[in-house]
């Protein structure tokens, strides 16, 4: 309505801009424009003031902004601070636009703010501030793990929040009257500081595009002040039929309308709703995959979001828009600063798109209603954040080099430490945490190749974990296999992904221990001791019947008895694998010390010694009838009957290189013993 005189009373039932002209007596003429709203109808934010944010611990002070100052009469604000699930934080206090708190852990920390007048408690604003600020960093990891498919690890960060640089990667002034960067089209002007996509004019439609800019991610915000006003009610719409703002690789100049244009995102303002079309009515539209210029319902497929309000907009001037797509492809929008979609999810498929193709779009039009649908101040902005590495579990110096990608590839098994940081300040960052990259290649281990005894078996185990499992006996697809045989056994293991891993060991069986005889052989009171072929034997046990003993010996050993007598000599065969036992007895009668006349070793020479290739035994005057040679294992190598022979020759060319007994005899069974070292 209008009014005359210097003075007039407002009390609008929604926010309303009112324009005074005051004219002076030479008629000079001046404007200007008063907000006036009920308090229900009352915008506002928050936002940290004088904080330190890098990390928490520290106090950080949110304040009020961007409502109105004043209020009728000598009323006040007053404010109320509560968390998201409504505990209050601060009650009501006219003190309430600052509002403080230290943070214990990084992370992004939520507010709900009620605002209402000292004069009337019980008149609220409609809708609570709602924001969040972000202390410290975060995020959340992915590993790649190293194995068959994946023969290097990564590392990628994902719901990440922290300290962010923001960006202006387009800024777009129409005060001019003209901008290089824009397209207009239909009935579209500058008008003012604004692009007019319509004016107020009936049954026109208009528009202007403009491309996106190059490096912008697809996660950004766009913020513009939207214009809708000037009415032409001819047909009781209040104004008609709406604007929209559309961003696709298909935008077109020539197919489009209040709906917008564009197979991609849109975000419709429906002024209007005069189209019955799926079920189409006035509102806020945020659509996704929509290809025609026809009208949108509530109920659409494609629509992912729906308010029915109009007074944030409709009728207004200079309305502020925002718009953010997130890193993970969520929506928000606030209109007015109120939040009218909050987080709505876009289609997977839009976080792959090459946005370099795409390009931006305002379309309005009118029809027998009419208003103005201009846009202004348009910004697209982009937040980052940085991120580093360092190798070593216990290496928590910050990188030298930051990146912006999240993703770290061609990493080798090992422990890291992840960082973030704030571009424009790299001091202002955080290690996130140490992570490992494993080798997750499946491993098998069947033991070492092992001897069992006769008769019994072995569980083989290729160990817990696998999806398949292959053994080389009969096909057997089990994690264990029960063997009685000796053999090698092999097993293929095959874990989730289909990566593989072999393992085989070598199984025996052995009997109890055994040998043919216990040979004894001495002159007085030196006597000489051999196990013949023995047989699966590991120690030697010797008993010389007289209390002497020798433990864990060798096939062969000498001992001297302290007198004559007759003594049981015996050796206990020790199996080298538990397999029992086996005892070999043989009696000694030791009657008198042979002397030099009877058995002379003196007039004996054994040569070279040690021997290579050919070894010579002069006997003397010994008188000797037999040689016998064995190995210290006891296994009898050679032997030669020494009767009336001087000189003997053996060629031990062929023998293994170690110790070997000789043993030669005389016709009264008395023998004399020589160690022979054969070393080739």
């Amino acid at each position: 309505s209008t009014s005359t005189g210097a003075t007039v009373t407002a009390n609008p039932s929604t926010a309303t801009t009112y324009t005074i002209e005051a004219t002076d007596v030479n008629g000079c003429i001046t404007t200007a424009n008063a907000f006036v709203s009920p308090v229900s109808d009352v915008t506002a934010s928050f936002s940290a003031v004088g904080s330190n944010l890098c990390s928490s611990g520290s106090t950080v002070n949110l304040e009020m902004q961007d409502y109105p100052a004043s209020l009728s009469g000598s009323a006040s604000w007053e404010f109320q601070w509560s968390d998201t699930a409504g505990n209050v934080l601060m009650p009501w206090s006219a003190f309430g636009y600052l509002y403080s708190f230290t943070p214990t852990t990084d992370g992004v920390y939520d507010f709900t703010v009620d605002m209402r007048s000292s004069a009337c408690t019980t008149d609220s604003i409609t809708t609570p501030v709602t924001g969040s600020v972000t202390v410290g960093f975060g995020a959340d990891v992915d590993t790649t793990q190293v194995n068959c498919i994946n023969p290097q690890g990564g590392f990628e960060l994902y719901n990440t929040f922290g300290q962010v640089a923001v960006d202006t990667a387009l800024m777009l002034d129409f005060s001019s009257g003209n901008n290089s960067n824009v397209t207009l089209f239909g009935s579209a002007v500058y008008d003012g500081d604004k692009i007019a996509c319509t004016p107020s004019a009936t049954s026109v439609s208009g528009g202007f595009t403009f491309d996106q800019p190059t490096g912008t991610s697809n996660a950004f915000t766009i913020n513009f002040d939207l214009t809708v006003d000037q009415p032409i009610n001819n047909w009781g719409t209040g104004g008609a039929d709406g604007v929209c703002y559309s961003f696709a690789d298909d935008i077109s100049t020539s197919s489009y309308n209040h709906n917008g244009t564009g197979s991609k995102l849109r975000l419709g303002f429906d002024a209007a709703g005069n189209s019955s079309t799926n079920g189409n009515v006035v509102g806020i539209y945020l659509v996704y995959g929509w290809g025609s210029t026809t009208a949108y319902g509530p109920n659409s497929s494609e629509v992912l979001a729906f308010s029915s309000n109009t007074s944030l907009w409709k009728g207004n001037s200079d309305v502020p828009v925002e718009l953010v797509i997130s890193e993970t492809g969520s929506v928000t929008v606030k209109v007015g600063g109120t939040v009218v979609f909050d987080e709505v999810q876009l289609p997977a498929s839009y976080l792959t798109e090459d946005l370099s193709t795409w390009n931006h779009a305002f379309t309005a039009a009118t029809g027998g209603d009419a208003e103005r649908h201009a846009v202004s101040n348009f910004m697209i902005t982009s937040t980052s954040l940085q991120y580093g590495i360092v190798a070593g579990a216990n290496n928590t110096a910050e990188p030298t080099v930051w990146q912006n990608s999240k993703t770290f590839n061609s990493l080798t098994p090992g422990f890291y430490h992840l960082w973030m940081s704030n571009p424009d300040d790299s001091t202002c960052n955080k290690n996130v945490g140490v992570f490992e990259i494993k080798n997750t290649y499946p491993v098998v281990d069947l033991g070492d190749d092992t001897t069992l005894c006769e008769g019994d078996s072995l569980v083989l185990d290729a160990g817990a974990g696998a999806s398949a499992y292959l053994w080389s006996e009969n096909n057997w697809t089990l994690q264990t296999l029960t063997i009685d045989e000796e053999g090698t056994y092999s097993v293929s293991v095959t874990d989730s992904v289909g990566c593989s891993a072999m393992a085989s060991v070598d199984v025996a069986f052995v009997g109890a221990p055994s040998a043919d005889n216990l040979y004894v052989s001495g002159n007085g009171y030196n006597y000489t001791f051999f196990v013949v072929n023995p047989v699966e034997v590991g120690t030697f046990d010797w008993y010389y019947g007289d209390n002497a003993s020798a433990m864990n010996g060798g096939s062969y050993t000498s001992h001297t008895y302290p007198d004559t007598g007759a003594f049981s000599a015996y050796v206990i065969l020790n199996s080298e694998f538990g397999c029992g036992t086996d005892t070999l007895t043989q009696a000694v009668q030791v009657t008198y010390a042979v002397g030099v006349e009877d058995l002379s070793s003196e007039s004996i020479e054994v040569y070279p010694n040690p021997a290579n290739n050919n070894v010579v035994i002069n006997l003397g005057e010994s008188n000797l009838e037999s040689l016998k040679i064995y190995s210290v294992s006891g296994q009898l190598v050679y032997q030669s009957n020494l009767t009336n022979q001087n000189q003997v020759n053996i060629n031990v060319a062929e023998w293994n290189n170690g110790v070997y007994i000789m043993n030669m005899t005389n016709n009264k069974a008395e023998s004399v013993v020589y160690r022979l070292v054969v070393n080739h």
